[in-house]
């Protein structure tokens, strides 16, 4: 019996077989499932000065999805007017990798008169559910050059 034999056909039989096939399906679904990784993680790191000399703390959060990451940060203590460069390393704080996104992905953060500073950025790739990140901040200095002033470890929140 063909396939299009099997859709004209409505007996008894080839109901209980698709049923039976459907639900063979879902419960190899189910229990594969704690193999499958999410679609959507939540990230949150509390950033921390690096040195006794920096009074920069703050906060970043990402929602990551395949091809695309929405990130977020917060920062206060910072000088005003001083322009502070942010982003996303693989690795720890105590181990740099390489920069999710790119450089440039991360526009810059003025401090206002406040010491308050945000911004925002769509990275266009997801963060590895199994990997390691830390959210990382610089200060700005003369030269072109930038001094690293907090950091903090993306963990998952979700």
């Amino acid at each position: 019996m063909d396939t299009r034999s099997l859709l004209r056909d409505r007996s008894p039989r080839c109901t209980v077989r698709g049923l039976s096939l459907a639900l063979a399906g879902v419960l190899c679904l189910s229990a594969c499932s704690d193999a499958v990784l999410p679609l959507l993680t939540a990230w949150q790191a509390e950033l921390k000065p690096v040195s006794p000399v920096q009074r920069v703390t703050g906060q970043v959060a990402v929602l990551s999805q395949p091809g695309r990451s929405e990130t977020t940060i917060q920062i206060t203590g910072a000088d005003e007017g001083v322009t502070y460069a942010w982003r996303i390393l693989t690795g720890t704080c105590g181990s740099q990798g390489d920069v999710v996104g790119g450089r440039a992905s991360y526009p810059q953060l003025l401090a206002g008169a406040d010491g308050v500073a945000t911004g925002e950025t769509v990275l266009s790739r997801e963060l590895n559910p199994e990997g390691e990140y830390a959210a990382w901040m610089f200060r700005l200095v003369a030269g072109g050059g930038e001094t690293a002033a907090a950091c903090g470890v993306l963990r998952r929140s979700r």
